[in-house]
């Protein structure tokens, strides 16, 4: 595993803790389940990587793991936008304007 899917990993967490802020209510059950999501994405990315120079079964085990998990949060966004399309440019454009104080 190289350092960008730890990036990307890093940029889904912060993504989907912006959006479950923005767009759902913090009461919602669905606010828990993605960002355990994608912290757990984010987290077996990073052990997975750690592991790689030990041992690849567990690196593979943990990209695995990993990937559901991100896969249930694509699901989860697949979900949200199919019933609200409008919101999904909105929070496209909140992603942009962090990206864009975070690059100074």
């Amino acid at each position: 595993m190289d350092a960008q899917c730890i990036i990307e990993s890093l940029i889904v967490y912060s993504g989907t803790v912006l959006f479950c802020e923005r767009f759902l209510n913090k009461r919602d059950r669905t606010v828990d389940q993605m960002v355990q999501a994608a912290r757990s994405g984010k987290q077996n990315i990073i052990e997975g990587s750690m592991a790689s120079a030990t041992s690849k079964e567990t690196e593979i085990k943990l990209t695995n793991v990993a990937r559901a998990s991100q896969e249930e949060l694509l699901e989860d966004y697949k979900d949200f936008f199919k019933y609200k399309p409008f919101q999904q440019q909105l929070f496209l454009n909140s992603l942009m304007a962090v990206a864009g104080k975070n690059k100074h």
